[in-house]
Order: C-alpha cells, then structure tokens, then sequence
C-alpha cells in the first residue's frame, strides 16, 4: 500500500499548492481553482474505477466528493480574508487526504480497512459540503441576488441531494428514502428564508442553517432506520438549540 498512500498525498500536496496559489493570486482564481482538483480528480476516478465491481455503488462515493468540491469552490471567492481561505483549503485538505488515502484500504480489501470508516469519512465530507453551500447560498442572496426565488429553488435541488446522500450513507435504501429527503429538503427551505431575514452575517446564517440541516437528517435517519423516539428528539433539539445561541451569542449583529 505504500504508492497508494504516495499518490494520495501527492495528490493533496498538489491541491494545497495550486489552492493557495488561487488565495493569493485571485486575478487567477479560476484557473488555479480548475488545476487544484485536477490531480485530485484523477487519483478518484482512477479509485472509483477499482471498486465498481465492489457492492458499494460508484455514484455512493463521487457525490460526497462533487457536493466536497463544488462547494468550496463557489464559497471560496465570498471570503474576503485571504486567512480565513488559506484555512479553510487547509482544512480541506485534510479531509480530502482521509478520503484519499480510505478508497485504496476500501479497494483492496485491506486488512487495515476499518469496516464502515469510508462512509463515516464521506459523511464527514457532507457536512463539512453543507456548511459550505450554506453559506454560499446565504452569500448569493446577500450579495449577488437580484430575485430569491432562483436561491430557493437552488436550495431544494440540493439539499434533496445532500439528504438521499446522508440516508443512502446510512445504509438506507434510495427507493425507501427519496420520498422523505424531498419533504426535508422543503422543510429545509423553510428554515432557509426564515434565517435569511436575521440580522447577522451570511457565514454565521450558513452555521446555523447547516445545523438544523443535520438535525433534521438525524431524526430523519431514525425514523428510517425505526429508531426513532421522542427522547432522540428533545435531546438532539436542545443540543441544537444550544449551538445556536451559542453561535448568535458569539456573531457579530448587522
């Protein structure tokens, strides 16, 4: 396993670099965007070929990388503090590197290979991808947005995505589940335009909506998997609720 883990690491070398270069050189953004994921790209889809004959479905582990990278992108150019981006490609890139370095483990059946540590690190890679378009989406009305509606309808698209991609990470069948993650991703729309009238920045609004987004997955996870109870409810709530005030107590007001 030793060029593997080679590859996989010069691949994330290879997108800290040419991210950094897109921080500091933004006049350039769109090509040293395109060039980061290029590397990392291949070293996947040359993975992704490897283990189509496995029972995990090849689409089960590019969607994860696709919401990963698309949304990092378009939230990228709305940050305005090249520190603040140089963190997030950091952080990035050690969640890239996971993912990397698991899918050869996951191909060759390694002994190594924690059952189940693919779609954890894949779930790991959604919320993180959540959070992003959250605050993408929160930017694109603040800044960028003449009508809304194009912003909802946008929201529902994909948050019908991320929730069949959460329930489908879980083990639950699609067929069962995609009625249930178009109801969410209504409801999750919902919530969207209710935060996006408070009186705080679009990063703290995409924090507090990608945390709702979640728990409504959780209980949604539950109710599929018939694990579902009033206990899961109020616990996950009020810790929820928690992180909120916790996170409007902390943001800065407009």
């Amino acid at each position: 396993m030793f060029w593997p883990k080679i590859f996989s690491f010069l691949a994330v070398i290879w997108f800290l670099i040419f991210g950094e270069l897109a921080n500091y050189y933004p006049a350039f953004l769109l090509f040293f965007g395109v060039m980061a994921w290029l590397l990392p790209t291949i070293v996947l889809v040359f993975w992704f070929y490897r283990v189509r004959r496995q029972k995990l479905p090849v689409h089960h582990l590019a969607l994860a990388f696709i919401f990963f990278a698309v949304g990092l992108s378009f939230f990228l150019p709305l940050v305005d503090r090249p520190a603040l981006r140089q963190a997030l490609i950091i952080f990035s890139g050690f969640m890239l590197y996971f993912d990397l370095a698991a899918l050869p483990l996951f191909a060759k059946h390694d002994k190594n290979y924690a059952v189940g540590s693919l779609e954890q690190i894949n779930l790991a890679m959604l919320a993180w991808s959540i959070f992003l378009f959250s605050s993408f989406f929160f930017g694109w009305a603040t800044f960028l947005a003449k009508t809304f509606w194009p912003i909802l309808v946008s929201v529902v698209v994909l948050f019908f995505l991320a929730f069949w991609e959460i329930f489908f990470l879980s083990k639950i069948d699609w067929k069962k589940s995609y009625e249930h993650s178009l109801i969410f991703s209504i409801l999750a729309v919902e919530f969207f335009w209710a935060i996006s009238l408070w009186p705080v920045g679009f990063v703290t609004k995409g924090l507090i909506f990608s945390l709702l987004v979640w728990y409504i997955a959780y209980l949604g996870q539950g109710w599929l998997l018939g694990k579902y109870s009033h206990r899961r409810f109020v616990t996950w709530g009020a810790l929820t609720g928690v992180l909120i005030i916790i996170i409007l107590g902390a943001a800065r007001w407009i």
